[in-house]
């Protein structure tokens, strides 16, 4: 095959598959289900002491000082909703 054949076969198949409503409910449904995630984190966080939250949302672990791994680790736990 040319080139140019294979160019406007992989164009083809390029196409969406889906009508644009679908694709932007689904775009929304994951963005919120992230959002969601986000301020849990955030609360957890701020319930173990890490305030504020934002700044530790972005942290990575060497960025953490003293105490603040553990609280870090603390919110995971908290995360699971253990009965305490």
């Amino acid at each position: 095959m040319s080139l140019i054949a294979d160019m406007a076969r992989a164009a083809r198949l390029a196409l969406p598959t889906l009508a644009a409503a679908p694709t932007a409910q689904k775009a929304l449904a994951i963005r919120t289900a992230a959002d969601a995630i986000r301020a849990r984190s955030a609360e957890l966080l701020s319930q173990t002491g890490l305030n504020p939250p934002e700044r530790f949302l972005k942290s990575y672990p060497h960025q953490l000082s003293g105490g603040q791994p553990q609280r870090a680790m603390n919110a995971m736990a908290l995360a699971c909703r253990p009965k305490l």
